[in-house]
């Protein structure tokens, strides 16, 4: 069947139908008053009759038809006949015969009704639509928001984790310097007593190896005067290189290694926590859409 058409589409090639006889031929008429399509024969029955005659009837090229006044159809099973009804069950626009002979039992609406209708269901879909897009506009916006705010707080986190790093390693350093600096005050102390122990050792060694090439070199020749003389300085030499007598060791370090405690570290440095997503947050819930019940409403 024939879809419905607007006086907007009128570029679209249909044959206009006479209101009062429904033909298609010679109708070149229009009335301005009463938004009809008139034939010729028909024309002068308008001029005559009195509810009519003070209308303007223009030429039908000249006409001035109202904004979305309905252009009826010709029937393309009943030649002639235009299609100014509409069936509610089939949603088809079709003409009075069509009716009669396929769609008596069902429910139909002058096709200019069904229009008019129509027209107020899409205005509100498409207020039903605009309110959708701004719901959406309002939540992207919303969203771009959030995302910078979330972006912009995990900036800071990150820098006071760095933080919290230094802060912790710089502790370490200073805990691992101390030991260093202490074990190089052991060594210190170390290489002072190895020094003063090293040189009395040396000087001992000294003398001892003076005093024996002394004794072996003049004890044959040696007068008895010069021999007791060198008898009393071994007497009293000896005692002076006392062997029992001991060096002062140096006092062993060692080092007691601690063990690294992960949780104790990460209570130093804290941690991360990340808020609950709020029910409403979760997402979208898709919207079945019938389609059938879309193509009636948007097409007859």
């Amino acid at each position: 069947m024939a879809t419905k058409l607007f006086i907007g589409r009128a570029q679209v090639h249909v044959p206009n139908t006479c209101v009062w006889c429904e033909s298609i031929q010679d109708v070149n008429w229009y009335c301005n008053d009463c938004q009809e399509a008139l034939c010729e024969r028909c024309f002068e029955g308008h001029q005559r009759a009195r509810k009519t005659r003070n209308d303007v009837a223009v030429p039908i090229t000249k006409a001035t038809r109202q904004s979305g006044a309905v252009l009826s159809e010709v029937c393309t099973t009943h030649p002639g006949k235009s299609c100014d009804l509409f069936c509610t069950e089939c949603h088809v626009v079709m003409c009075n015969m069509c009716f009669t002979q396929k769609y008596k039992q069902h429910t139909f609406k002058h096709l200019e009704e069904e229009i008019d209708s129509q027209k107020l269901d899409i205005q509100v879909q498409i207020k039903s639509l605009k309110s959708s897009l701004d719901v959406h506009y309002t939540s992207l916006t919303k969203r771009h928001v959030d995302s910078k705010s979330f972006k912009e707080n995990v900036d800071v986190i990150r820098q006071t984790v760095q933080n919290q790093r230094l802060t912790l390693k710089a502790e370490i350093d200073s805990i691992a310097d101390a030991v260093l600096v202490e074990l190089s005050s052991l060594v210190d102390e170390e290489d002072k007593s190895h020094n003063q122990d090293c040189q009395s050792h040396e000087t001992n060694i000294k003398e001892i190896k003076q005093l024996i090439r002394d004794v072996e070199q003049n004890t044959e020749n040696m007068s008895s005067e010069s021999l007791f003389e060198l008898t009393g300085r071994l007497r009293t030499a000896i005692p002076l290189y006392d062997v029992t007598k001991k060096s002062v060791l140096p006092r062993q370090p060692h080092f007691v290694s601690g063990k690294l405690n992960a949780d104790q570290i990460k209570s130093m440095i804290g941690y991360l926590q990340v808020d609950e997503l709020e029910k409403e947050n979760i997402g979208y819930k898709k919207k079945e859409i019938d389609s059938k019940e879309v193509s009636q409403n948007s097409t007859f």
